[in-house]
């Protein structure tokens, strides 16, 4: 499975703007055509549809401040997910909603702009007793932790409310709920991986989560050693071309890619 979805940022006199090719041309028409070229080889879950009309309805998908995408645009992509891979969402109302008021992202904290400290977003998300319950590994150059959590780690500001999930970066996070299907789920993505997770703890027994920007290794083995059901694949579309991203993907794969 693959999740591609665009950068929108809440409507209204917040929006973002930028004046580079890419934002003013359609992502749209970038995500139809990786579709296109990806048809018959893997199941690719086109989220823009129900993700635009929940920005024309003013739901709160994205930030103000923040690039990220909010806990409920999360879970709308994860309703998505589960409509075409055979699992049963998890509804918003089995979990408690929580927030932390004043996040300033990564907006704000690129150009220390006035104007956005003075509009800082409420961060939104969502807890419970299987999210408490999970046992979060995290593997990074060699080593192995267990102090991490899949939520309520400490944040220093609340311009770091995201590190609230997972608590740090690193190449592989494995994950272990107490869900009772048996099944394990493969991620390979970036940042916005992390709030999906609390919701696909109820559908997977284990995930394993790889940072496309920190895992620069083959994953033949990790693929051999486990006895995945599913694997999933999400981006934001920009980072298909952005730094070290498209030669860790062709690290993972094995192959290289000529231009």
């Amino acid at each position: 499975y693959i999740i591609e979805y665009s950068l929108c940022c809440n409507k209204g006199k917040f929006r973002s703007k930028n004046q580079d090719n890419f934002f003013n041309s359609s992502q749209e028409v970038f995500i139809d055509e990786v579709a296109s070229a990806l048809s018959g080889k893997m199941n690719v879950i086109d989220v823009f549809q129900s993700f635009s009309q929940g920005y024309e309805s003013g739901a709160g998908l994205y930030f103000n401040t923040d690039l990220n995408w909010t806990s409920d645009a999360a879970h709308l992509a994860y309703k998505e997910f589960c409509g075409v891979s055979g699992n049963a969402a998890i509804t918003l109302e089995t979990y408690e909603k929580k927030s932390i008021d004043g996040f300033l992202g990564s907006f704000y904290k690129a150009t220390l702009s006035k104007y956005l400290e003075e509009n800082a977003d409420t961060f939104a998300y969502y807890q419970n007793a299987d999210t408490d319950a999970c046992k979060l590994t995290v593997y990074r150059n060699g080593s192995v932790s267990t102090k991490y959590t899949l939520l309520n780690n400490d944040l220093y500001t609340t311009s770091e409310a995201y590190s609230l999930y997972l608590g740090t970066t690193a190449p592989l996070f494995k994950l272990e709920s107490p869900c009772s299907s048996g099944k394990k789920l493969l991620i390979i993505g970036d940042g916005s991986v992390a709030a999906m997770l609390p919701y696909l703890i109820a559908n997977y027994s284990e995930i394993q989560y790889i940072d496309v920007a920190l895992y620069n290794e083959r994953i033949d083995t990790l693929l051999a050693e486990n006895q995945f059901n599913d694997v999933l694949f999400m981006s934001y579309v920009t980072n298909a071309v952005k730094g070290d991203y498209p030669a860790h993907l062709e690290t993972m794969a094995g192959v290289q890619i000529d231009e």
